[in-house]
């Protein structure tokens, strides 16, 4: 959805501090967007692809929260982290004689804004190099909260220049800011035809209906709403759909329904090559920011690594993770029952499950606005953190090993791995024995993800009945690797689609009957 239920709650009056800040930013040639009160939050989840113009107008002029300003059009900014990072930034910028207008963050840290010129088509942003401390340079699909905004009762503020002085800025070649990027790979990936992690899926947005139905009667050349071209409009709706959890089928069945106009008028058999070009740039463009880049590394190394405990907390926290990733936040509003959807579980499993993580301090209760918006849980995204709680088992190179398993695994429905048909520690167990590729027996098994031996041979053999597994040799002791069956043969046998499809349809029987029972249409 491109506005979630939960953002809207904190939308209040527009104070005249930010139409002013609004308006100065705007003159100076910054690009800005809605960020929720009080947050970094973006309240837009696809802010990449929506025009400015179009957020502010869609939060209207009753909107009170944060300003976010993003970054491209040769506007950058470098996020010095911490005081170190900050003081080694200042002494790299004063040997190169610049004086870049600085923002005081709430933690006291910097931001430093500067004008870029040659920076290359394919960056978007990397982290500052060791030497000079934490932090990111970001250049492209990338955003930083801006003055006047607030965290935590904490102001963003200039402490010298404004956005004018930046505006009037000469661009710095990108060779001269070799310090920054030198060294270090851009965190993008233009590619990928895969998201990095399974999201909830939800119902069509609102905007992305309305996008298409004008795009029906819209000629070539024509602008649709704030977007100047069809394809533009039509990529903007391809994201709303991929932030909802759609499948690429999914969305080619809805372009064909709709025919949008720059769709529709081209040739049948270059039609599904379009899409897909315009899939897989989304889905770059998507993964390619510095806070969804965090948060896929970390949901790659807790999907990778042992879980002591039970795997119901995993799929829960991997679930938080995932609605983290959606809405570019490490703060989200989570309601139960869309836990319970993504996690195939109930609510009544999914409440305990939260109150195991948030007694492990791997998430942090921030309570909710008011009785008819959902819990807000603050993800705590330190990976050392997380570390401490899945055991020293760490065997694996988990970014190379994750990247090639989590395409074919997670993105089944979590219907397939509840207790009455795979097994929830299936998964972990179907993982490590594709990782090690034929060599792993079960005490491997068990040392990989801290369960005892009894239940990993078990799961073995309820894997090996419908041929996910087999034995590699006859040695003792059994060593086992990934079998010749796909999950998608065995997602059908078991009607898992269908259970996914009942478990959705129950919760919108109960989300109507809570309406009705407190007269509201939240």
């Amino acid at each position: 959805m491109l506005f979630g239920e939960f953002h809207m709650e904190r939308i209040v009056l527009m104070n005249e501090q930010i139409l002013q800040w609004r308006e100065r930013w705007a003159t100076a040639g910054a690009a800005t967007i809605p960020l929720v009160a009080g947050s970094k939050r973006p309240v837009c989840d696809a802010w990449q692809i929506i025009p400015s113009a179009t957020q502010w107008t869609d939060v209207g002029t009753g909107f009170r929260g944060n300003i976010g300003v993003r970054c491209g059009d040769g506007w950058a900014v470098i996020d010095a982290d911490d005081p170190v990072s900050v003081g080694n930034v200042k002494v790299r910028l004063d040997g190169l004689g610049l004086k870049l207008p600085e923002v005081v963050t709430p933690s006291g840290n910097r931001h430093f804004y500067l004008k870029v010129q040659d920076a290359p088509e394919e960056f978007n942003w990397c982290r500052l190099p060791v030497d000079l401390g934490p932090g990111e340079f970001r250049v492209r699909n990338a955003y930083v909260a801006a003055p006047c905004s607030e965290v935590e009762g904490r102001r963003y503020r200039f402490l010298s220049g404004d956005p004018q002085v930046v505006a009037d800025l000469q661009p710095i070649s990108w060779h001269h800011l070799e310090f920054l990027h030198r060294d270090v790979v851009p965190l993008t990936d233009q590619t990928s035809d895969l998201l990095p992690i399974r999201l909830v899926w939800r119902e069509m947005p609102k905007k992305a209906v309305q996008l298409l139905n004008l795009l029906g009667d819209a000629a070539k050349g024509q602008a649709v709403l704030d977007y100047p071209t069809r394809s533009e409009a039509e990529a903007a709706v391809v994201t709303m759909l991929a932030l909802s959890g759609w499948k690429f089928d999914e969305v080619v069945e809805t372009f064909d329904a709709y025919l949008p106009g720059h769709y529709a008028e081209k040739r049948e058999e270059v039609r599904d090559k379009y899409l897909s070009q315009t899939w897989c740039k989304v889905l770059g463009t998507l993964a390619g920011t510095p806070e969804r880049q965090a948060m896929a590394d970390l949901y790659r190394q807790a999907f990778i690594q042992p879980w002591p405990g039970r795997e119901l907390d995993h799929a829960t926290y991997l679930a938080l993770l995932a609605m983290a990733w959606q809405f570019s936040s490490w703060e989200v509003d989570a309601s139960q029952r869309v836990l319970a959807e993504h996690v195939a579980a109930t609510q009544r499993d999914i409440s305990d499950a939260l109150r195991r993580l948030e007694s492990r301090k791997l998430i942090e209760c921030l309570g909710r606005k008011n009785f008819r918006h959902a819990i807000t849980w603050r993800i705590l995204d330190d990976s050392e953190l997380l570390n401490s709680h899945i055991g020293i088992h760490d065997i694996h190179d988990v970014h190379g090993t994750a990247n090639h398993i989590l395409s074919e695994y997670i993105h089944t429905s979590p219907e397939l791995w509840t207790e009455s048909r795979l097994g929830r520690i299936a998964l972990p167990v179907l993982v490590h024995v594709a990782a090690d590729g034929g060599d792993v027996n079960a005490y491997d098994l068990a040392q990989h993800t801290g369960r005892d031996e009894p239940t990993i041979q078990r799961t073995l053999a309820r894997l090996a009945g419908f041929g996910l597994v087999e034995s590699s040799d006859g040695g003792n002791p059994v060593r086992w690797r990934r079998g010749p069956r796909p999950l998608s043969d065995v997602t059908k046998e078991l009607g898992v689609e269908e259970a996914a499809r009942r478990r959705r349809l129950y919760h919108q029987k109960e989300r109507r009957a809570w309406r009705r029972e407190n007269h509201t249409t939240a």
